[in-house]
């Protein structure tokens, strides 16, 4: 007789056999366990960094566009005015080239002059008078008979 195949029905191993086996399926079982905890942990820490990251290079950017759009506001308010500013000396350029032109300009600011003054005259405590006053008065007397107006009893 040669036998080619035999069949087992039951295994019953030793009591020290199954404790073993127990004690290696359940350090693998932690083993995978920790392993799984620490990928979980390591995934964690690098979705934070790269949140950490892209909130800053958000930041960044949100400060550089803040500071692009006060330079220009800045540089489209200067061009406005230097605009303007030309405008007005343009006009003003015009102006002095009309008849009597300059004898207007000469006027108008002398009363800006008086203005000014009186403006500080009125918030100061004491008062000095400039030496050049009287060539004020003596201008305003030049222009105002060449502008066509009367100066009554010699005040302006």
């Amino acid at each position: 007789i040669k036998v080619t195949r035999y069949e087992i029905k039951d295994i019953s191993p030793t009591e020290t056999i199954e404790k073993a086996m127990e004690q290696q399926m359940r350090a693998e079982r932690e083993k995978r366990a920790g392993i799984l905890a620490s990928e979980g942990e390591k995934a964690a820490r690098i979705n934070i960094s790269k949140g950490d990251r892209q909130s800053s290079i958000n930041l960044s950017k949100g400060e550089r566009q803040k500071r692009i759009n006060e330079a220009e506001g800045r540089a489209q308010a200067i061009e406005i005015t230097s605009e303007a500013t030309a405008e007005g000396l343009t006009m003003v350029a015009e102006a002095l080239r009309l008849p009597k032109g300059k004898s207007a300009m000469a006027l108008r600011l002398a009363e800006q002059y008086l203005d000014q003054f009186g403006s500080i005259i009125k918030t100061a405590e004491t008062s000095v008078l400039p030496d050049d006053f009287a060539r004020l008065k003596a201008l305003i007397d030049t222009v105002t008979p060449t502008l066509g107006g009367k100066a009554q009893g010699g005040r302006v």
